[in-house]
């Protein structure tokens, strides 16, 4: 399913709920079926923006928090990024909205039957 996509006005007015660096560039990624992600590059670091299309936001919060329970815990695993209020989840247009550090991957589509 194909998302609407976000211009750079919409994003930066988005990013505004956290303490960010001017956004230098940013590309919507591929492979998300229920969400939308974006790379957003700043002049200190890379995020990824998810806006969560089908969770709710008691959906999308526990996601944040198993996300974080796991980067406390030692597991590599993308990292929170919490707004200006804390929270780990900001809302967009009524969905759930996630920023995240940027992990420097591939996206493995068929994994082994052992994994």
């Amino acid at each position: 399913m194909q998302y609407p996509t976000l211009n750079i006005e919409q994003i930066e007015a988005l990013v505004q709920e956290y303490v960010l660096n001017e956004i230098i560039d940013y590309k919507v990624l591929s492979g998300g079926s229920e969400n939308t992600n974006y790379l957003i590059h700043s002049a200190k670091s890379s995020y990824v923006l998810t806006i969560c299309e089908q969770k709710t936001i008691a959906q999308a919060s526990n996601l944040a928090s198993l996300l974080e329970y796991l980067a406390i815990n030692g597991f590599s695993t993308s990292k929170i990024i919490r707004n200006k209020k804390e929270e780990a989840i900001t809302i967009y247009e009524a969905k759930p909205v996630m920023l995240k550090e940027f992990l420097e991957g591939k996206i493995i589509e068929d994994l082994p039957d052992h994994l």
